[in-house]
């Protein structure tokens, strides 16, 4: 897994996509609810889509972080 502070699942799958196809898993995950109950879902949805637009419009993952941790400090 790529040592980044934010975004390490898109970096992952840059990374993989040289060496073969990625395939969905019938699996499930189970992640934690917190940030949806404190903050509320359109919210964290928003922020969210904010982080992934500006990751792909080339913002480094570092300046990402320091803007992530701001507003999850609010």
């Amino acid at each position: 897994v790529p040592k980044v502070p934010l975004m390490e699942e898109f970096e992952l799958c840059k990374a993989l996509r040289y060496h073969g196809r990625i395939a969905l898993a019938d699996s499930t995950i189970i992640t934690s609810s917190r940030r949806f109950f404190a903050n509320g879902v359109l919210k964290t949805y928003v922020l969210m889509g904010r982080l992934i637009l500006l990751y792909q419009l080339g913002y480094s993952t570092e300046s990402l972080a320091k803007s992530y941790s701001k507003l999850k400090s609010r």
